[in-house]
Parts: structure tokens; C-alpha cells; sequence
């Protein structure tokens, strides 16, 4: 490259590892490319006549120096008289371009105005599931730059790594590894108890969460430690609602929150058996009335007309007693409590006939007659009479 007053661009190949005398007599020179073969830079490297003296410009002065290498280990460059300069690169370069500036800052010191390459714009990234797309801003002129992400490490982590970049122009091309630090950081995650229910007294149902913001078809079996949900209700709980809590939930690259659900405990439905028949019966009967819940609650019963059957209570029982002839409906039926549904009623239908008679010979003195609540009467009148003749006893209505 000697003696080329007019060259405003070179590229020294990767094959090359010590430079010796290179360029000479040209100062108009604006982009120097150095492969990353280089390991030194020689004693005149670059200098040519220009003997560094004081004022006197080298011929890169105006120039970007672009060094792909990252193994250079000496710059053969000195002070030998505290006014002129041997070998090396010169000082006095516009900008000097390397993939490692930490690194040529110690070995060069603070001679030369250095610069990255390629800086990578990504300092933190939230967890996708993917590979990160890592962006950069390319500071080498002329040249397309390519990178490889598919070793970048995706999972949550703070990283100091190399990535491999390839950069290119016309006719050449080169790859480097460009330091790169980065952070991942855990991505949301929603984990939403789902709302059940139950009647009371069953068992609680199988309890299930609802996950917002699992990343690239993740699910549940990401979790380090699976979400616990839990609730106070029992099989002996009251019919309300209780909350169902989630802890406990973990996954190395997702911050969880959880969102309590709710178990509704409904009323438990009941109904009443009855299989009571009335037939048969007559004035007089008291008949023990035997329907049931069937959540064992106590029943109770009606009469559609308390002048024919009106409805008794001795101890725990109930009663129906017949007062006179006709038909009447009877209820049973079960209004429920805190933790049973009202029942649906049952009817049953009561018939009674009338037997009466117009009269009864007074002269036989072996009747005996009863009013309806059982005492004797000293003749026989109209209403309800029991009479007692010898073994048989009636009941008659006489109207």
C-alpha cells in the first residue's frame, strides 16, 4: 500500500498476523480494515517515512481503523527521545475500532480514541420462551453485519457471553465474537383459582387454576412446585361461599401471582317419602302419620278441612284424627333450614263415609254409648256417638 496518494480504503486479510511497514506516503487514506488474524503490530508498522515527530500528522490521521482481531498482544511503539515516535500504530488515529474495547484499553492505554465495533442494545429482556432476538448498532462502515442467535441462552439469568457476528462487504467477509451482557428477567404470570360448587354435605370437588401468561405453549409442567389450593370448607361446612387460596406456586422463569377463587356450598335438595295409605278408616281413628325426609329433618302436616281431620302431636309423633265423614286432604311437608332446600309437598286424601242411623231402641239395655272424646253419654243425640254393643263398638254420625 506504498505510495498510494490517492487510496481512501484498504482491507488487510485475515491471514495476516504481524504488520510490518504497510502503508507510506498517503494521508488521505479514510477506512483501514485489519483481519482478525492479527497478534501484533511490528516495529514500523504503518509509518513509513513518518517518523512521528511533533505537529507532523501519520498517514492514518484521518483515517477509521477498523481491527477485527482480538488477540493482539503488542503494539511496538515507544518514546525514544520524548519528541520522536518508532513503530506501532500510530497515536494520532481519528478512531480505532475493536470488538473488545475494555481489553485494548489496557493493552494500548489511553493513546488512542477507541470504540466498539458493535454494541448490543439489549441490557435486560423479559422471559419469552424463546431464543431472544438480540438487536445492536454497527459502527463498521461499509459493512452488513449478521448474527446468530441460536445459541443465546433464553432461560432467566444475568449472562456474560461472546455472541458470533459476521460482518461483510464486497468481496470479503469476517466473523467475530462480540462480548455481550445481558439480563433476563422472570415474565408475569397470573395463576386464577377456578370458582366451583357443591351441595352440602358432599365432598369438596377437585380444585383447578386458570394460567395467564404462560410463553410459547408452556404449561403447568414448567412449575419447579406446583401450586397448593386449599380451603377451610368441610364436608360439614354450612351452605356459604369460602375462599380457595393458591400458594406455594414456583417456575424458574416466571414471577407468579395467584388469585383466589371462591367454593359456593348450595343448599342440599330433599325430599319427602310418604307411602301412607288411607283406606278403611273410619270416625274416631287416630292414625300415626309416617312420611320422612330424606335428609332427616322433622316433617310436618296440614289439613285442608280441620273440622273433618285435624292433625295431632303426642310426644314425637303425629297424628291424624277423624272427626267426621267426608273427604280431606292431607299435606306433609318440609320448609328445610340453613343447609337444605325447601321439600316439595306430598298430598294424601282421606275419605270417610257416612253411617247414620234414625234411631236406637232405648230398651236395650245392652249399648252403651260414647260422645266423641270418650265420655259417656246418657242418651244418644246427634253428632259423633260411639256405641258399645257387647263386644262390637261403632261409630256413628247421627245428623
Amino acid at each position: 500500500l506504498s505510495y498510494c496518494p490517492r487510496l481512501e480504503k484498504a482491507i488487510i486479510g485475515n491471514g495476516i498476523q504481524d504488520l510490518k511497514e504497510v502503508i507510506d506516503g498517503s494521508n488521505k487514506i479514510k477506512n483501514l480494515y485489519i483481519g482478525k488474524g492479527l497478534k501484533s503490530f511490528a516495529k514500523c508498522c504503518l509509518c513509513g517515512s513518518y517518523g512521528g515527530r511533533s505537529g507532523e500528522a501519520s498517514p492514518l490521521a484521518n483515517a477509521n481503523v477498523y481491527l477485527f482481531s482480538d488477540e493482539v498482544s503488542s503494539n511496538y511503539f515507544y518514546d525514544s527521545d520524548g519528541q520522536h515516535y518508532t513503530g506501532g500504530l500510530p497515536r494520532d488515529i481519528k478512531v480505532l475500532f475493536v470488538v473488545n474495547p475494555e481489553r485494548y484499553q489496557t493493552l494500548f492505554g489511553k493513546d488512542y480514541n477507541l470504540k466498539p465495533m458493535l454494541v448490543f442494545n439489549e441490557s435486560s429482556l423479559e422471559y419469552t420462551g424463546k431464543t431472544p432476538e438480540l438487536t445492536f448498532k454497527n459502527y463498521v462502515e461499509g459493512f452488513d453485519v449478521a448474527i446468530d442467535n441460536s445459541t443465546t441462552p433464553k432461560d432467566v439469568g444475568s449472562y456474560n457471553t461472546n455472541v458470533e457476528v459476521e460482518l461483510s462487504t464486497e468481496g470479503w467477509n469476517t466473523t467475530i465474537e462480540v462480548p455481550c451482557s445481558y439480563t433476563i428477567t422472570k415474565a408475569p404470570l397470573s395463576a386464577i383459582v377456578n370458582n366451583v360448587q357443591r351441595f352440602y354435605g358432599e365432598d369438596n370437588p377437585e380444585f383447578a387454576c386458570t394460567y395467564i401468561g404462560f410463553k410459547n405453549g408452556e404449561t403447568e409442567e414448567v412449575f419447579t412446585s406446583k401450586p397448593l389450593l386449599t380451603t377451610s370448607a368441610t364436608t360439614e361446612s354450612n351452605a356459604g361461599t369460602y375462599p380457595i387460596y393458591c400458594t406455594g406456586a414456583e417456575a424458574k422463569n416466571y414471577n407468579i401471582t395467584c388469585e383466589a377463587g371462591t367454593l359456593t356450598i348450595n343448599k342440599a335438595p330433599q325430599t319427602i317419602l310418604w307411602e301412607q295409605e288411607f283406606n278403611n278408616h273410619s270416625i274416631g281413628d287416630e292414625i300415626e302419620l309416617t312420611a320422612k325426609s330424606s335428609a332427616s329433618l322433622p316433617i310436618r302436616y296440614k289439613s285442608s278441612d280441620n273440622s273433618s281431620v285435624i292433625i295431632t302431636t303426642k310426644g314425637e309423633k303425629q297424628y291424624a284424627y277423624i272427626l267426621k265423614s267426608g273427604t280431606t286432604v292431607l299435606t306433609a311437608y318440609q320448609k328445610g333450614d340453613i343447609n337444605h332446600e325447601e321439600a316439595d309437598e306430598i298430598n294424601k286424601v282421606i275419605s270417610v263415609e257416612t253411617n247414620a242411623i234414625n234411631s236406637i231402641s232405648s230398651n236395650d239395655n245392652n249399648r252403651t254409648y260414647y260422645k266423641a272424646n270418650g265420655v259417656k253419654a246418657n242418651e244418644y243425640t246427634k253428632g259423633i256417638v260411639v256405641i258399645k254393643d257387647n263386644n262390637r263398638t261403632k261409630v256413628i254420625v247421627k245428623e
